[in-house]
């Protein structure tokens, strides 16, 4: 599978092919989700069940965490870096929209921009309690402690006050480069901006209605 990014019409993000292939199952699901599927609802229940450290998922949930070419990447006995990307993206979804009745995928929101909102929400006196876990995920220098935080992270995102959507796309393609060598730094460079981005945004916003 080519890593060469394409660009989505509808907004100004850039996605590889391992994101397209995110966001079209994580849509399907939401949207059956959504729409009161049985089907979406169990999927969602099963990927919940996996292990934390993404090599064992149900059966009956294969098909939505395993790449078409898997079998033909590699014979270790270890995850590759897109393994890991697809299946920590659909296992973080299914627990970042569990019990909402808002979609908690929405195309464009990035790692950073998602976070500078729900530190804006909950007042930026917070900010430093906000970012804590967002913190930690940027400083961390493995794949396993990043994922970690980023557990963290999600079930704020995901809390019943905040409800926010982040981009799943996006953010299986910071997986990915998180776990190849000289990957993290694009990723929390795009963190970085996106959260400085929808902080000057607010504070701009916040000033005119004064």
């Amino acid at each position: 599978m080519s890593d060469q990014t394409q660009p989505e019409q509808s907004s100004k993000h850039y996605y590889s092919e391992l994101g397209w292939t995110v966001i079209r199952r994580i849509e399907t699901l939401q949207q059956g989700y959504l729409n009161d599927s049985s089907q979406a609802r169990a999927d969602l229940a099963e990927l919940r069940k996996a292990s934390q450290d993404l090599y064992v998922f149900p059966p009956s949930v294969w098909h939505l965490v395993d790449l078409p070419e898997a079998s033909n990447i590699s014979s270790s006995d270890l995850l590759t870096a897109k393994e890991q990307a697809i299946r920590g993206a659909l296992w973080l979804y299914a627990r970042h929209q569990r019990g909402r009745t808002t979609p908690m995928h929405q195309r464009g929101v990035n790692l950073g921009t998602a976070v500078s909102r729900l530190a804006w929400l909950e007042g930026m006196d917070n900010e430093k309690a906000v970012r804590r876990h967002f913190d930690a995920a940027v400083m961390s220098t493995t794949f396993s402690g990043f994922f970690n935080h980023l557990k963290g992270l999600i079930g704020q995102l995901g809390s019943t006050r905040a409800a926010i959507a982040i981009d799943y796309g996006l953010l299986a393609q910071d997986l990915y480069r998180f776990a190849i060598p000289g990957g993290r730094q694009k990723a929390t460079l795009s963190w970085a901006r996106g959260y400085a981005r929808q902080k000057n945004e607010k504070s701009e916003t916040n000033t005119q209605t004064k």
